[in-house]
């Protein structure tokens, strides 16, 4: 690690809990058992990178998640609006036949394949706001004074930041994150940008040793 660079850990969350027939207010599911015993064993991974600060999406199954690494990193979580995943207010509360009838096949189709990143609905956010939203969260918080930084968030900003950092297009979704684990990478400031200096690791469970503390 070179004495001006800084370390992210962005970590996805657990598994969480959702139903079958009714689109579920997304910010508000909570971990499965399973999801919190996964959230534990990241947690003791995060203890071993020992991170000077803690971040994580305000969505339940994140703040869960981060409480997990709290415990074990001893520091409080900060909440970021900007590692939200995105949320279907329109669709929220209504059952899969409403939406179907409502919007058609072609949106149940995205919701069936689970990457509802080409999605626009009226009143909700757009894909592209989204990754600008997501990028430019990273570049804050990594322009900051920390130099070891764990964020816990989602599938989905994980992808789109690393894309528009990387110059690929987010649609494309070329970097995935499998729940309670995580992506390790280096920053470096250049000019008045914080730049991605290099990818340590993607999608993995453990900390990989040259990060260790």
């Amino acid at each position: 690690m070179g004495q001006d660079e800084r370390l992210l850990v962005f970590v996805r969350h657990g598994e969480a809990a959702s139903t079958t027939d009714v689109w579920d207010a997304d910010d508000q599911r909570p971990l499965t058992p399973a999801g919190d015993a996964a959230a534990r064993r990241a947690a003791e991974e995060m203890a071993a990178f020992a991170p000077d600060r803690l971040y994580c999406s305000p969505s339940l199954r994140a703040r869960m998640t981060a409480e997990r690494i709290s415990a074990q990193v001893g520091l409080s979580p900060g909440l970021e609006p900007g590692l939200v995943e995105r949320t279907f207010r329109t669709l929220e509360g209504r059952s899969l036949t409403e939406i179907a009838a409502r919007h058609g096949s072609a949106v149940m189709e995205l919701i069936d394949r689970r990457n509802t990143d080409t999605l626009e609905l009226d009143g909700d956010e757009p894909f592209t706001d989204a990754v600008r939203r997501a990028a430019g969260t990273v570049e804050r918080l990594m322009a900051g004074p920390h130099r070891r930084v764990v964020a816990v968030s989602h599938g989905g900003p994980h992808c789109w930041m690393l894309s528009a950092f990387c110059g690929v297009p987010p649609e494309d979704r070329l970097f995935t994150l499998a729940e309670a684990h995580f992506t390790v990478l280096g920053f470096r400031t250049v000019g008045n940008r914080v730049r991605l200096s290099r990818i340590i690791a993607i999608n993995t469970a453990t900390i990989p040793l040259s990060v260790r503390r």
